[in-house]
């Protein structure tokens, strides 16, 4: 790629070359449907009953019937389509959680998330039943069928795979309408953007715009949103990214502070003036400079004093309630230490370095779990040392 200058158009893509949906459900795009679709989701075209809106055909379900119509079948999709799906992730290479198998699900040891992805799979069976009791809906799930059972239990149905890449990749083009945008869909996320895209309605195409000046041979780089910590990442994207390229750590336990705030204003502000001098303590420990921490550093703090702000406690017993809560979730959520993670994860790298077959999505797994660890650890460290430097956990 040429140096780009800001403000320039890096990309202009024709609406007519995407794939839609409104809200309502109507979709265009397409040349037809299979008979599959047909049969088990009627015209496309048609918008949605409110019968099946409630329960959960929304539009991102229609967009990912189309998705799955058009890559499955050149009469369906045209010839651009047929050429373009073989771009896209193979299904095997997709590690938003919903396509991951509940083995998988299990090693990235986060319980709520897990939950969740299986909700999502639960969603498209009681919609559309067929379609995910059989891998031979999609030629890109089909080839698999000759590596056995075995292997297709691990594997993603058409259209599991199709709702994961509509998910994290289609856009908005306002006014209740989404497109599956090609090779806008291939834009990857920095909190720092040096692209962002917009829809032109006057000349109906997608437009990928320099927010800077971008070095020849550079990547491009869009916002998927804002404050989006690895849990959403994950969740949504299927990926996690390293401390210093996302301010926003990992939630901790699933511990929300609900209700009003019950802690007085003084006795908050003594609650953060503890865990500023932990802090301290902690990076000195480090050998850290305070003003070379990361960012999310800083967040998990404004969490914990969210989290004591609605407890009835003095600041040092709050600390104190905090710390055994967080230790209990983590006894429980986390079968493994950090430390033995690290260690796998060096052996799989070594592995794969000698050429052996990695699977991505294990990985994947594993760096997502030792990514809350850390962040999880990073809080006891902090609340232990309020409570040792108080007494309050005698």
């Amino acid at each position: 790629m040429a140096h780009i200058q800001a403000a320039e158009d890096v990309l202009v893509i024709p609406g007519n070359l995407c794939l839609w949906s409104n809200r309502d459900g109507v979709v265009g795009g397409l040349q037809g449907q299979t008979d599959l679709c047909w049969d088990q989701a009627g015209d496309l075209r048609d918008p949605v009953d409110d019968t099946s809106y409630a329960k959960g055909l929304t539009w991102d379900v229609r967009l990912a019937l189309a998705l799955q119509d058009a890559t499955a079948d050149i009469a369906v999709g045209g010839q651009f389509w047929d050429l373009y799906g073989r771009l896209l992730p193979a299904p095997h290479e997709v590690t938003v959680p919903l396509c991951l198998p509940s083995a998988l699900l299990k090693e990235m040891q986060h319980a709520q998330l897990a939950r969740r992805a299986q909700a999502q799979k639960d969603r498209l069976s009681g919609l559309f039943p067929l379609m995910m009791q059989t891998h031979m809906a999609h030629p890109r799930t089909a080839c698999y069928s000759a590596l056995g059972p075995g292997v297709l239990q691990s594997l993603p149905f058409a259209l599991q795979w199709a709702f994961a890449l509509v998910r994290s990749r289609a856009f908005s083009a306002g006014n209740d309408q989404f497109a599956f945008v090609p090779f806008l869909d291939m834009a990857n996320h920095n909190s720092n953007p040096n692209a962002n895209f917009t829809f032109d309605s006057a000349i109906g195409s997608f437009k990928l715009t320099a927010l800077t000046d971008v070095k020849a041979d550079s990547q491009v780089y869009i916002s998927y949103g804002q404050a989006l910590d690895d849990g959403k990442l994950a969740t949504q994207y299927g990926f996690c990214v390293a401390s210093d390229e996302n301010p926003n750590p990992p939630p901790l336990a699933d511990m929300t502070a609900k209700g009003p705030q019950l802690m007085s204003a003084a006795d908050l502000l003594k609650f953060e003036e503890l865990l500023s001098d932990a802090s301290e303590a902690h990076f000195k420990r480090l050998g850290t400079s305070s003003t070379t921490v990361p960012q999310h550093y800083y967040i998990v703090c404004a969490k914990l004093a969210q989290l004591a702000a609605a407890s009835h406690a003095h600041p040092p017993t709050a600390a104190a309630q905090l710390l055994a809560g967080i230790q209990s979730y983590c006894k429980a959520e986390f079968p493994t230490s950090l430390e033995e993670d690290l260690a796998l994860q060096s052996r799989i790298l070594a592995a794969a370095g000698s050429g052996a077959n990695v699977d991505e999505r294990f990985l994947f797994a594993l760096e997502y779990r030792m990514r809350r660890k850390d962040t999880h650890m990073l809080a006891t460290d902090l609340l232990g040392l309020i409570v040792g430097s108080d007494g309050a956990g005698a």
